[in-house]
């Protein structure tokens, strides 16, 4: 993120032109705000950076789609219960249903 002074010289390239302590940067998981009580088991994905999507399986609701940067993640979910991860996009597209979260941290889904 960016945040340039009111007035800034755009035609010169200066520390001047922006605040102390900008640019900032933060992890897209920064914005979520809430704090998972658990962890799905680690993806290991043979495509690197997929699009990952978590389904509640009781509520259908989408508890959070990203793309997985490089090759595996750990997916963290905010309530108990049976969760459906659907990876990949379009023809590529699949689905895996009835995870849980695992206290085994040695536990990996491959896909």
């Amino acid at each position: 993120m960016e945040a340039i002074r009111f007035l800034a010289n755009h035609d010169i390239e200066s520390e001047k032109n922006t605040y102390p302590g900008w640019p900032l940067t933060i992890q897209q998981t920064d914005n979520d705000g809430r704090r998972p009580i658990g962890y799905l088991p680690k993806l290991e994905v043979k495509s690197a950076n997929q699009l990952l999507k978590i389904i509640n399986e009781e509520t259908k609701e989408l508890v959070h789609a990203m793309r997985i940067k490089g090759n595996t993640y750990t997916p963290s979910v905010y309530e108990l219960g049976k969760y459906t991860l659907i990876i990949g996009e379009g023809a590529t597209e699949k689905a895996i249903s009835g995870i849980e979260i695992t206290i085994d941290f040695k536990e990996i889904i491959y896909i």
